[in-house]
């Protein structure tokens, strides 16, 4: 295994930054003198003149697949093993998260932007025959290569909103998020927006329909189109490489909720966070952005915000934090699970969740109780001046209208469980 298919060239934008390789089943990834005279370490666990751990190099490489049922059509069609992380990020080098891309030594450089435009037919007829057709392989390559286990592609949307699949110099500008439960793309498009209302920096995003399929139109915060023929990329981690850690412990309880495990909290954690923002450009600025995220997500029962689902740009200029993303009402969908995936306090029930959790988790997070209860007051204040009647407009069905109204009716109650908590915490001399 020394031969030049087990090399791969690692770029960001037009610079080779490192070679990745794979000797004696282990990987190795050794940054150019170059970049190592001009440039700046990809991941605080990649040090720039130190030796990289090979656990190190694993978990970060495998932090930028993806998960779920379209990970596994993904190595079906490429025989790939789940094991092999050469040989998938061989495969998905072109187009992974971030700014880098990762090719063979002795592929050339892209000189041409490649567009294939993508019918809304073709689109609408995947999404008619789910069991015969897939969603993830088109013209034989693999258009999903970002995290998540929701049903998604990468595509590449030009100036006169024709969209496609983006290769050579072009790349994906955005993701279309399918729907599989009922309800959910109209539940995150509106959770998005709440958020930016309130303050919170997001991604964002649109609603297209394919026939009778509603698919959220994500723009991506990590690219940037600048001309029909380039598409500029940003570098980012997210908060499992941020932490070191794998992607199976994206959830604080990396081992399960089971009886016999559940007391095994060796994955992404809020504490483990609030202390990797210390290395951050402004970690004051970005604590209190973490903590509206937190706040946001207790409001609005987003169950599922865990390491993943955060995300920190780094640069030459250090790291700051990126715009959130995949915020999801969780509560409406009784078909998922319900448990935190990561603890406030003491507490994985979100309904569990009073003035004495809330002082715990300020002082394991060390954050000022009286800054947890200032954005918590100010949170609710922009949650009740949201214009719902704005967001009925996006409801195309009497059972997306009344999704709505019990979207509204729940995070108003929660409202007003937050500003009897807070008069608590004024009391408390904790």
């Amino acid at each position: 295994m020394t031969g030049s298919e087990y090399q791969l060239s690692v770029y960001l934008g037009p610079h080779q930054v490192a070679t990745l390789s794979l000797v004696e089943e282990q990987l190795h990834m050794q940054y150019s003198s170059a970049w190592m005279g001009d440039g700046f370490a990809l991941s605080p666990h990649l040090p720039l003149k130190a030796n990289i751990p090979n656990t190190n190099l694993h978990r970060f490489l495998r932090n930028l697949f993806p998960e779920g049922p379209g990970f596994e059509i993904l190595l079906y069609s490429f025989h790939l093993s789940r094991s092999n992380t050469f040989g998938i990020i061989r495969a998905l080098g072109h187009d992974i998260p971030g700014a880098l891309t990762v090719r063979p030594e002795a592929e050339p450089a892209p000189k041409e932007a490649q567009f294939q435009p993508l019918s809304e037919a073709d689109i609408e007829a995947r999404l008619n025959q789910p069991e015969t057709s897939n969603l993830i392989v088109w013209d034989d390559k693999p258009r999903l290569s970002v995290a998540g286990v929701q049903d998604k592609i990468n595509v590449c949307v030009l100036n006169n909103q024709q969209i496609g699949f983006g290769d050579g110099t072009l790349c994906s500008t955005h993701l279309l998020k399918f729907e599989k439960q009922p309800n959910l793309v109209l539940n995150e498009f509106v959770s998005m927006k709440l958020a930016a209302f309130c303050g919170l920096q997001v991604a964002e995003v649109d609603i297209k329909h394919f026939g009778a399929h509603p698919t959220l139109l994500v723009k991506r915060f990590d690219r940037r189109f600048a001309s029909e023929t380039q598409i500029e990329r940003r570098h980012l981690i997210d908060g499992c490489q941020a932490l070191n850690l794998p992607p199976e412990y994206k959830y604080e309880r990396n081992l399960g909720n089971n009886r016999d495990v559940k007391h095994i909290e060796d994955g992404a954690s809020l504490p483990k966070l609030f202390e990797f923002t210390n290395q951050c450009v402004n970690p004051a600025l970005v604590k209190q952005s973490v903590l509206d995220w937190v706040l946001f997500n207790l409001t609005i029962f987003n169950y599922d915000a865990h390491g993943k689902n955060i995300s920190f740009f780094v640069g030459a200029n250090g790291i700051t934090l990126t715009p959130f993303y995949d915020l999801v009402n969780i509560e409406l969908f009784p078909e998922f699970a319900d448990d935190m995936a990561m603890k406030v306090g003491d507490e994985y029930d979100m309904k569990g969740i009073y003035a004495f959790q809330l002082i715990n988790f300020a002082n394991e997070c060390k954050l000022p109780k009286k800054l947890v209860m200032n954005r918590l007051t100010r949170l609710v204040k922009h949650v009740s001046q949201f214009n719902w009647s704005d967001m009925q407009s996006y409801a195309k069905t009497n059972a997306e209208s009344e999704h709505l109204k019990q979207y509204q009716k729940l995070v108003t109650a929660r409202c007003n469980h937050w500003i009897e908590q807070v008069g608590y915490m004024v009391d408390t001399s904790l």
